[in-house]
């Protein structure tokens, strides 16, 4: 499980969930093992509110209508599987965030990120961590949110099979330098090698085959943006936007060279 989505307006909106940006909460659940014993320090960021459970008990409590903060709390691990729980609520607009890091004996802190054990599906449902919406703390009931909204439909949770890794364009007439390390996806883009008019950079990451990035122009050319793009991945060759600002020209991305591996 990755929870990396730093503060940002609510109008960029929020992964997964497609026609709301205030009034609803999400549950993710998952399981992951730890190799070495020991105390685990946990942080949990968010606008608003946040909890974290490992093994059923509460490790940090974070609730409530407020703005970005951030909350610490800390649970010693045997070497074991073990169940986590984050429960995310959003209120009134204008912001939103949800950061989950850790660090593991002797080490940093890090975004989180412990082996993924699917749990056994549901009838009717994929595999993966579940993300249930609905009413918190007097917020009106969400639809059409949750999984369905961008669910995998060719690859499953632990991102077997899929690999971005390598040189794409894309129709704004770029070239997109993108690598891929589990969940976490950079990419550097330029319109041209020589004489660029924009150039830009990215951070994302991957759930259920969406991918969420900041990206930002860099000074090689003369654009000065900087927003949220969320993209479909289709394939490991094909990536279509979902959501991105007007001023951004790109929509779709396809593979030229590098990692081919196509489902």
């Amino acid at each position: 499980m990755v929870l990396d989505i730093p503060t940002r307006s609510f109008t960029s909106g929020f992964p997964g969930v497609t026609n709301r940006f205030e009034w609803f909460a999400i549950r993710y659940t998952g399981t992951f093992n730890v190799d070495v014993e020991g105390d685990y320090a946990f942080r949990l960021v968010s606008d608003d509110g946040s909890r974290l459970f490992i093994d059923g008990k509460k490790i940090i409590d974070n609730d409530g209508e407020h703005a970005t903060q951030s909350v610490s709390g800390n649970a010693y691990l045997t070497r074991d599987q073990h169940s986590i729980e984050v429960d995310y609520y959003q209120g009134p607009r204008e912001e939103i965030a949800l950061q989950l890091f850790w660090t593991p004996p002797g080490g940093s802190e890090e975004i989180s990120e412990p082996i993924y054990v699917p749990r056994p599906p549901e009838d009717g449902e994929g595999t993966g961590p579940s993300q249930e919406t609905g009413p918190s703390q007097g917020a009106e009931p969400s639809q059409d949110t949750g999984p369905s909204a961008s669910g995998c439909a060719w690859c499953p949770e632990d991102l077997t099979g899929l690999d971005l890794t390598g040189t794409w364009s894309c129709d704004d007439g770029g070239s997109y330098y993108i690598k891929q390390q589990g969940h976490i996806v950079w990419w550097s883009g330029e319109n041209s090698a020589a004489e660029s008019a924009w150039s830009n950079v990215a951070r994302g990451i991957l759930s259920n085959c969406v991918l969420t990035l900041e990206y930002s122009d860099v000074p090689k050319g003369s654009a000065t943006g900087f927003s949220t793009i969320v993209l479909d991945v289709l394939s490991n060759d094909e990536m279509v936007a979902r959501e991105k600002p007007q001023s951004y020209s790109g929509s779709h991305w396809w593979r030229v060279s590098g990692t081919e591996n196509s489902v």
